[in-house]
């Protein structure tokens, strides 16, 4: 297991992969990205979860220009909760702002005041959303390829801002 991990105040850029956390098959607990600058990474993505997730905080980021999904959690049939991403700039990515790869809904994911823009694919997956703890709101969700592909309805998602056909 992984526990007690803060990454913070870093400049990653032109890499495989951003952040991976990896538990080699045990849990990831308490783990801390915030104030990070991710861009240029050819990989899965900037940031990549393997693993059971718990009290995750993804915070005050700006996770640009990757070659793939900005955030990618997979969970590999593992349960995520209590996941915050915050406050971030998640943007001109070659596939998905934020993708949640999960076989199990997740419990008390928040997904709040972020900027999920220009991405090539969604600007938000979530391959499991089922339970109503999970929220969506006050992110700015525009001009992604696709806004929010989800495989349930996804309930709590209000007051997000999903651009117009005026811009």
């Amino acid at each position: 297991a992984v526990t007690d991990t803060d990454i913070v105040d870093n400049v990653i850029e032109d890499c495989a992969d951003g952040i991976v956390f990896t538990a080699g098959g045990g849990d990831l607990d308490d783990c801390d990205v915030k104030n990070n600058e991710i861009t240029g990474a050819d990989n899965n993505g900037a940031i990549v979860f393997l693993g059971g997730n718990d009290d995750i905080d993804i915070q005050d980021n700006t996770i640009t220009g990757n070659d793939s999904a900005g955030i990618y959690f997979d969970a590999a049939g593992a349960v995520c909760n209590n996941i915050d991403i915050k406050g971030n700039d998640i943007s001109d990515n070659d596939a998905d702002g934020i993708w949640i790869d999960t076989a199990v809904a997740p419990t008390d994911l928040v997904i709040m005041n972020n900027t999920i823009a220009n991405n090539e694919d969604a600007g938000l997956v979530v391959d499991t959303w089922e339970d109503e703890s999970c929220i969506l709101m006050f992110n700015n969700i525009v001009d992604n390829d696709d806004s929010v592909d989800a495989a349930a309805d996804v309930t709590n998602a209000y007051f997000n801002w999903w651009g117009s056909d005026d811009e």
